[in-house]
């Protein structure tokens, strides 16, 4: 990968796109709906654009290079772009573990990797792209401390102790800190 600061932006792109998924209404998921100009929008996509501007070009590079395979569907491409994404960071890691040995590090990746069997069959797999957006409100906003906070482990109190420490959410962490004592105060 040319630029692995993108990684985490793919990576969230093929999350947002998954986490649609509404089991009860059986719609959502990945369906490449992401890409719609008003689901990409909103702002639990924010700072996704470029990850999805990413999976565009390549999509038209594959799309005119496939050869009776037929096009391959953003609900596809999306995911796969998360996995190479993930596969770029294993190789790299390989390589490191191997002193740098880019030969050995790629031996080491090949033995834990694969490679895709993409045009090896006349019949097209996946998933088909909708054509319109996912309902609002299924994704969560990452940026929001109780999302955050979840992913950080069980002890609720060390967690906000860190994340008080951390000037991007410092400011939330004593709202958060501050309803959570107002709350408590209000219980009979």
């Amino acid at each position: 990968m040319e630029n692995p600061d993108v990684i985490p932006s793919l990576l969230t792109l093929a999350l947002n796109d998954v986490m649609t998924y509404d089991k009860a209404l059986k719609s959502g998921g990945p369906n490449g709906s992401i890409r719609v100009s008003s689901e990409i929008s909103r702002p639990e996509n924010k700072g996704l654009v470029g990850a999805l501007n990413l999976v565009k070009e390549a999509k038209k590079e594959i799309d005119s290079n496939s050869r009776g395979g037929g096009v391959i569907s953003y609900s596809d491409l999306i995911q796969y772009a998360a996995q190479s994404a993930i596969k770029q960071t294993f190789l790299a890691s390989a390589i490191c573990k191997c002193g740098g040995n880019v030969e050995k590090g790629s031996l080491l990746y090949t033995a834990y990797g694969s490679n895709g069997q993409r045009g090896l069959f006349e019949r097209n797999f996946g998933r088909p792209d909708t054509q319109e957006p996912d309902p609002e409100g299924r994704v969560p906003q990452w940026d929001k401390l109780a999302v955050m906070s979840a992913f950080l482990g069980p002890d609720q109190t060390a967690t906000e102790t860190l994340l008080a420490t951390d000037p991007e959410v410092r400011f939330a962490v004593g709202l958060e800190v501050s309803a959570q004592k107002q709350i408590m105060r209000s219980v009979p």
